[in-house]
Formats: C-alpha cells, sequence, structure tokens
C-alpha cells in the first residue's frame, strides 16, 4: 500500500464485512484503505487493469450479494473482492446497456440484492433510466426522469440516482 493524494472523491463506502474504505475519485481510480484511511491503494482505473481506459470513477456500491459496483463514464464493473485486477465489465456489446454516456450512476437495491439502475448523461442531458435484474449481466431501458428537457442541460454535473430501500 501506499499513500495517495486524491482531490475529488465522488463516492465513498465502508465495506459491512471487511471494514475496508472505498472511494470512487475523479482522477485516480477507485481507492481502497484496509487501515481504516491511513494509506490508500488503487485497486481500480487506468493501468490496473488496462481494459479501464480512465481514471475517471463516477460512482461505487456495495451490493448485499456480495459484489462492489463502479461506474465509468461509459461502464459499469463488478468485483467480488475489491482486489486489482478483479474488476468485470457488464457493459459489453449485447449486453442492453446504452451507448454513448460520459457519465454514468448507478444505484443497487437493498431489498433485491441483482437489481441494479443507472441513469447516464448524453450530450449534457440525462438519458434514459435502465435496470438490471441479473447482476448487471443483461439491462433493459425504462424511461426518462421527468426532469429532462425543458433546456436541462446539467447532468454532466448534478445526477444523482437512489433505490427507495424498502420497495
Amino acid at each position: 500500500s501506499s499513500t495517495h493524494s486524491f482531490v475529488v472523491t465522488r463516492s465513498i463506502f465502508v465495506h459491512p464485512e471487511t471494514g475496508d474504505v472505498y472511494a470512487a475519485t475523479r482522477t485516480k481510480g477507485v481507492q481502497r484503505s484496509q487501515d481504516h484511511g491511513d494509506t490508500w491503494e488503487k485497486v481500480a482505473g487506468y493501468v490496473i487493469p488496462l481494459d479501464f481506459a480512465s481514471n475517471n470513477i463516477f460512482d461505487i456500491k456495495y451490493s448485499p450479494n456480495g459484489y462492489i459496483y463502479c461506474s465509468t463514464g461509459a461502464s459499469v464493473r463488478r468485483s467480488a473482492t475489491g482486489d486489482a485486477g478483479d474488476w468485470t465489465t457488464l457493459t459489453g456489446s449485447g449486453s442492453g446497456f446504452p451507448s454513448g454516456l460520459s457519465r454514468v450512476e448507478l444505484a443497487v437495491s437493498r431489498s433485491s440484492p441483482n437489481t441494479l439502475y443507472i441513469i447516464g448523461e448524453e450530450g449534457g442531458a440525462t438519458s434514459n433510466c435502465y435496470a438490471s435484474f441479473d447482476g448487471g449481466v443483461s439491462w433493459v431501458q425504462r424511461g426518462l426522469p421527468p426532469i429532462t428537457g425543458n433546456g436541462y442541460s446539467q447532468a454532466w454535473y448534478d445526477l444523482e440516482i437512489a433505490v427507495d430501500p424498502f420497495n
């Protein structure tokens, strides 16, 4: 492990089983601390592994099914361990995941852990919402959120999605 300096943290969580702290950062990928934040190590992002085209991570979530999910500008990835090299891309060709996104925010259902939702930014505007009911293997389009249109073009900046924890 080494100590890293990262300025913009977009999302953070503490793993409920290990106590590890994970941070989705703008320029340093997914960072993990196993000593309560004293030191950090990069576990996902550009170079670790090479399939991450960027260190720009927008969101990171834990699912009660044991997986950690993170989102980049145009994809969602999943890991069972959170270790470097153990991240699987869930948004490949044929999955139903939308193309053309430059920001992806995600939400995981606590009451149905294999259910994920994403919303993205497309040319400044909000994309349709997409859902996966199999842990991110396949995606189906839902509707546009009612905030789109009427000149709304700040999805690049103020975009979020959440799931009701009880329904």
